[in-house]
């Protein structure tokens, strides 16, 4: 058990390459998580490892983002807007964790951007 509550459950699995392990972070909270935002909670997905990239070309990316209820949501950037499959009327956390792992380049000054801001 850490100092924050958490209990650590790391466990380790075999990656892509003979010989190579990646962590698996699985944490079982043992105090409430209390109410988080959008930012904080994308910033939670992404240490646990739940946003997975499948497709990128151009400025179209798509990832699925497994969600605290254990739904797997399907986000993308595409035709320069976001999306998300959950039911959340406003801004997800889901969405939120793609853009802060994605750059895009600025089609009129080829600039890049961060990912919320295109």
């Amino acid at each position: 058990m850490t100092a924050s509550g958490v209990a650590d459950a790391t466990t380790w699995s075999a990656g892509t390459a003979a010989g190579h392990w990646t962590p698996c972070l699985s944490r079982a909270r043992t105090v409430p998580r209390g109410r988080e935002n959008a930012d904080t909670k994308a910033r939670r997905l992404l240490v646990e490892g739940r946003l997975d990239v499948e497709h990128r070309l151009g400025r179209e990316i798509r990832a699925s983002v497994r969600g605290d209820s254990g739904e797997v949501y399907s986000v993308e950037h595409s035709a320069g807007a976001w999306s998300c499959t959950c039911p959340a009327l406003t801004r997800c956390s889901h969405t939120r964790a793609l853009q802060l792992v994605t750059v895009i380049v600025h089609p009129a000054t080829g600039k890049e951007v961060a990912g919320e801001d295109s």
